[in-house]
């Protein structure tokens, strides 16, 4: 599958639950997901990413929240809830996944 296969069974698949939804994502990058959520008109993105130098992107993209931390702190101190957690490819990067799993069940 190439790359816009993929992108397009994923906003087929998965990011159409996000219409109308409070979203949030974590380690948006380089925005290829953050664009197909937009897509589906979710009412609200927030999107966390430690890394400044995709603000610029993020920005492009008309995100409603960019927050620069590490989402695991930000998830612990924040008591937002969130209708969906987008978090692809962000999870094998994680010293304990099944820990950051747990915090974002709490946030739905």
């Amino acid at each position: 599958m190439n790359r816009k296969e993929y992108l397009d069974f994923v906003q087929k698949e998965y990011f159409a639950e996000c219409k109308d939804q409070t979203v949030l994502e974590i380690g948006p990058n380089d925005a290829a997901h953050t664009r197909l959520i937009l897509n589906e008109s979710s009412t609200t993105l927030t999107v966390i990413e430690p890394d400044v130098s995709c603000n610029d992107i993020l920005k492009e993209c008309n995100v409603d929240q960019i927050i620069n931390d590490d989402a695991q702190h930000y998830l612990l101190e924040n008591k937002k809830e969130y209708d969906v957690v987008v978090c692809c490819g962000v999870l094998y990067h994680l010293h304990n996944p099944l820990t950051m799993l747990e915090i974002i069940v709490r946030r739905l």
